[in-house]
């Protein structure tokens, strides 16, 4: 616990909590455990009855002038409601499914309304008569809302949204891209309703079910809740993130906790937002999404609320305790005020001398940073306790940046006086016109200087009209002050001797300040510029990457690596860098450095890059042959099969087997690049004898061929063809007789190897592509028409009546009639080969 967040008391129970809630003044509080029992409780802790419900209880809702307590349960049928002044079970419906989706009552209990898992929506009287039933068929029904009189009832039906009416006809449907999880909440009148969907959207409709905005978020929506006007909307999502959305549905803030967000409250006008995380944290946040307090407990937290005026926070936890927290921001007196301030204050203080006893360069920018975010809230008195806490402690500001501190403190004086003028004290606001005007002066600050003239020039204008210029909010939201952490640190690189340059890089990386650390990589320190790189790959996001892209050209390999791998984590990148990227490839030297470019260049898709990252494949580094395989097998063509053979395995630093990514690669190259679809392989010699043809046979989707051939001079040359289904040749080779015996017993003795490996007859497509390599089968280059034929080609037989000869049934038949066929080396010369290729 902490002194602004402070546990009143605790509950312990018998089982982990799903349902916490405080009544509508805010005086008891009710929960929910899973093993089906409700308590209430008062404020001060006492419990006032518990009753044991059958099934989880999940929902719940409570009549606002009456004791109607409705409880909706899961791995449970039943909605069960109870007097919620003496705790009795007044009764209870068992249904079809669980009651999931929730319960709703109206403001005088005389209806209560339950959906459940069949798609079932029911209105009970107040005695538990049935009035009406609405069914979505079959549809799961998720968080029913009603408005106080009952006259309009929402609820989310799988990727619907729903709105029927008092008397359970059906006024209209939405339909969203997913699961309406969240359901939907209807504004008290009946203006606006607010579903939550499983696509990540955020929707706000109108009283007729048309869409006014949507807004994504990073997951998927667990949990809305609206304020009653519905001016604000906080959100809890799977991203673990809490948002709050404005009634037009901008982005206020987000903040992202260490786990999903299933409860969040608001009180009144989201003056505080009360957050339940996952992480087994309660969160404490003010409108404007600084975090005011975080509290663990023993475990994952479901649920939280939030009392109207924000003083109590309830919560019930998997750690199966109830807690009543106080929230000292929600002070009420004068006395609690001023406490709550000395408590901050004393926060602060110690908060800043901690970063300067941490690192005295850090400490000065978490200074300025923090002074920057109060000024924003209009925190005056902490931002008074930080000037003065410089001032008095003597903090090593040099002559320079004391104008710095002189500018803030102009800034409070100029802010204070928009204030009072918009509170109508126009002689305080003058009086504090005049004191921002000379500390502006004294810090040498013009523009400063010119904002609170220009705000004293207005307030004269509403003395005399009574009209207040709006410009005047638009200087108090946009208060201009002299340096700050970013000039601070900059000044001190120029100045800070070599042993303190380090200090002032881990400063900058701890703000998350970007223009030191690029004067640094700017600079002529061989050390300075690596620090700055490597801080700099840190971030995300660093706006313009033109010193980046600037950086991969750097004489130093380091900083060019740490540029490229900052540079292949950015969503968009510059136009020119992407047209440079096969340059830079071929330049780089630097193996982690043409790793990285590879990989990125990869990742972009790039075309034609094949030839440049062939002679990668022979380099000594594992990692960068890795990259060179992978990136292949995602944007090379099938002139990189050859090379992909003959690249030694090996593993990266990382155990990345070499092989697995050639095997990979191989298979999306020849998926990409397919084989034309081939129907004849013709073979034949010609000489003064009657050529040969070969003989081919069809085995479903390959084919198996078989060349003989009788006793022939070794000058003559044969021509091997593949032609597709249109008898256009595809490939072609003219090898001597003497090559082809070579290429013959190479091929047979490759044929048998994989066939006694792989115990099949049929080979994959990487086998194919090797096959074609050992007869030097290459798709031809160039855009020259396949039908275009030479004097090669001007005899073939394009025989189509071959058949498989009578007698043989399949392959393996087929293979042992081809290897019975006698070789001689004297007057006759036989031989036989097989290749199967796709159909």
């Amino acid at each position: 616990m902490t002194e602004l967040m402070r546990l009143l008391w605790d509950f312990e129970a018998e089982a982990q909590g799903l349902i916490c809630a405080f009544t509508p003044d805010g005086r008891n509080l009710i929960a929910g455990a899973e093993d089906g029992t409700i308590y209430a409780f008062n404020r001060g802790g006492q419990l006032l009855w518990q009753q044991r419900i059958d099934g989880e209880a999940f929902r719940f809702a409570l009549s606002r002038r009456s004791n109607i307590l409705a409880i909706g349960t899961i791995r449970g049928a039943d909605t069960s409601v109870l007097n919620f002044e003496t705790g009795e079970l007044l009764w209870k419906f068992t249904g079809e499914a669980q009651t999931k989706a929730g319960v709703g009552v109206t403001e005088d209990g005389a209806r209560i309304f339950s959906g459940d898992d069949s798609g079932k929506v029911r209105c009970f009287s107040r005695s538990g008569q049935l009035l009406w039933l609405y069914d979505c068929r079959h549809k799961k029904i998720s968080r029913l809302s009603v408005t106080p009189s009952g006259h309009r009832v929402v609820f989310g039906g799988n990727d619907h949204i729903y709105c029927l009416n008092g008397s359970g006809d059906l006024l209209w449907t939405y339909r969203t891209g997913g699961e309406v999880w969240a359901g939907a909440r209807i504004l008290p009148d009946g203006s606006y309703v607010i579903g939550g969907s499983n696509d990540q959207y955020v929707y706000m409709l109108d009283g007729s079910g048309n869409l006014v905005w949507r807004y994504q978020l990073g997951g998927n929506v667990n949990i809305t809740y609206p304020t009653a006007d519905g001016a604000f909307i906080a959100v809890g999502s799977t991203d673990s993130c809490a948002y709050l959305l404005s009634g037009d549905g901008q982005l206020l803030w987000k903040y992202r906790t260490g786990d999903s967000i299933y409860g969040i409250s608001l009180s009144a006008n989201a003056e505080f937002v009360a957050v339940a995380s996952y992480d087994r944290h309660i969160y404490l946040f003010n409108r404007e999404g600084d975090l005011l307090e975080k509290l663990r407990t023993g475990n994952q937290v479901y649920v939280v609320d939030i009392t109207p005026d924000g003083r109590f926070i309830g919560s019930f936890g998997f750690d199966k305790r109830v807690y009543l927290l106080e929230n000292a921001y929600a002070a009420h007196t004068e006395e609690e005020r001023a406490e709550v301030q000395s408590i901050l204050k004393r926060r602060l203080i110690a908060k800043v001398r901690n970063a300067f006893v941490e690192n005295i360069y850090y400490g000065l920018c978490y200074w300025f940073d923090q002074f920057s975010q109060l000024l924003r809230r209009n925190a005056f008195e902490l931002c008074e306790a930080l000037i003065a806490e410089a001032r008095q402690e003597g903090y090593p500001f040099m002559p320079a940046e004391q104008r710095f501190v002189d500018s803030r403190e102009g800034a409070i004086y100029l802010k204070r006086g928009i204030v009072a003028q918009r509170q109508g004290d126009l002689e305080a606001a003058e009086r504090f016109y005049n004191q921002a005007i000379a500390l502006q002066r004294r810090a040498g600050c013009p523009i400063c200087q010119e904002q609170a003239q220009l705000a004293l020039r207005f307030l004269a204008e509403e003395r005399l009209s009574g009209w207040r210029d709006p410009l005047l909010d638009k200087i108090h939201d946009e208060v201009r002050v002299l340096g700050g952490g970013e000039a601070f640190l900059i000044g001190r690189l120029a100045s800070a001797p070599p042993d303190q340059l380090p200090l002032i890089i881990r400063a900058a990386a701890k703000i998350r300040l970007i223009k030191p650390l690029l004067q640094a990589l700017a600079s002529n320190d061989r050390r300075l510029q690596m620090l700055a790189i490597a801080t700099l790959n840190r971030f995300n996001d660093i706006g313009d990457l033109t010193p980046i892209v600037t950086a991969l050209q750097h004489e130093n390999p380091f900083v060019r690596w740490q540029a490229a791998s900052m540079l292949s984590r950015q969503k968009t990148l510059p136009p020119e860098l992407v047209q440079r990227l096969p340059e830079l490839i071929a330049a780089e030297h630097d193996p982690d450095t043409r790793r990285v470019l590879v990989e990125l260049a990869a990742h972009l898709k790039l075309k034609g890059l094949t030839p440049l990252l062939l002679p990668l494949l022979k380099e000594p580094d594992n990692d960068l042959r890795w990259s060179a395989v992978v990136a292949l097998g995602k944007i090379g063509d099938r002139s990189a099969l050859p090379a992909l053979r003959e690249v030694a395995e090996g593993y990266t630093l990382t155990e990345l087997s070499i092989g697995d990514a050639l095997r990979r690669a191989t298979r999306d190259i020849v998926q990409r690049f397919p084989l034309p679809e081939v129907n004849r392989f013709h073979a034949m010699h010609w000489s003064q004898a009657e050529p040969k043809a070969a003989t081919i046979f069809w085995k479903g989707e390959a084919v198996l061929f078989v060349i003989s051939m009788g006793s022939v001079s070794d000058e003559v040359r044969f021509t091997f063809a593949l032609t597709d289904q249109d008898e256009v040749v595809r490939y072609k080779v003219s090898l001597s007789y003497a090559e082809f015996l070579d290429s013959s017993d190479r091929l047979r003795a490759e044929a048998a190897r994989r066939t006694q490996e792989q115990r099949s007859d049929r080979l994959g497509t990487s086998a194919i592509d090797e096959e074609l390599e050992l007869l030097e089968l290459t798709p031809p280059v160039g855009t020259s028409d396949p039908r275009e034929e030479t004097e090669d080609t001007e005899d073939f037989d394009f025989d189509t009546d071959d058949e498989i000869p009578q007698g043989i049934e399949d392959e393996d038949e087929l293979d042992e009639t081809a290897a019975e066929r006698p070789t001689s080396d004297s007057e006759t010369h036989s031989r036989s080969l097989w290749i199967f290729l796709p159909a």
